[in-house]
């Protein structure tokens, strides 16, 4: 939800500098170009620090990653900024100015429509990107004793937290072999998929009951 958010705050930004720039670029208003410098370069170092240290983490959390790309957004802001007072500066051209606007605004749309999506993604419990139920299927039945797999759903709950339930056919055991195989077939799915959590239904193959 926060990093739906944000997005969605994010989007909010976008729409309030192209309407800026529209009037900006109808009329065109002198700007304090040192000051524009000097400040923006300060935000810059701060924005480039931040970045760097929220890359390490943003994998692996949505939040984090919408963080991130509030920093990236106002880094690359800065530095239009700072290149914008710069010919601004020495051209004198107004115009200048909401038009880098116009184009930060089209990048940070962009990663904003991104991250929106991703959320919505988590919040819908959509299958996680990266993982097809056939392949899962494929490689729970290289086990030994596992005869089939159906009814098989995978579904996200958090950034990087993935759930899955199925149904696995195996031939008759005793109920000490079958903890030990859903031991088997938790760390497949761990390993493999990176599915933590797992609610499997156990069932006798049809052949065997034969």
């Amino acid at each position: 939800m926060a990093a739906l958010l944000n997005s969605f705050l994010l989007l909010l930004v976008t729409l309030w500098i192209f309407y800026e720039a529209y009037q900006r670029f109808y009329n065109p208003v002198p700007v304090a170009t040192v000051e524009m410098i000097l400040i923006a370069t300060i935000g810059l170092v701060t924005n480039l620090v931040t970045a760097a240290l929220l890359s390490r983490s943003m994998k692996r959390s949505l939040n984090v990653k919408s963080a991130y790309l509030h920093m990236i957004g106002d880094t690359l802001s800065s530095v239009g900024v700072v290149a914008a007072a710069g010919v601004i500066y020495f051209t004198q051209w107004w115009f200048v100015d909401p038009l880098v606007g116009v184009f930060l605004s089209f990048v940070i749309l962009y990663w904003a429509f991104r991250l929106m999506m991703d959320s919505i993604d988590i919040l819908l419990e959509a299958t996680p990107k990266g993982i097809d139920p056939v392949h899962v299927v494929e490689a729970v039945k290289v086990l030994e004793e596992v005869r089939d797999v159906h009814d098989v759903h995978v579904w996200t709950l958090t950034s990087g937290m993935y759930a899955l339930s199925a149904h696995v056919a195996v031939e008759d055991m005793p109920l000490k072999e079958t903890t030990h195989l859903l031991k088997k077939i938790n760390f497949l799915l761990c390993q493999r998929f990176k599915i933590g959590h797992a609610a499997i239904q156990l069932e006798i193959d049809g052949a065997a009951r034969k």
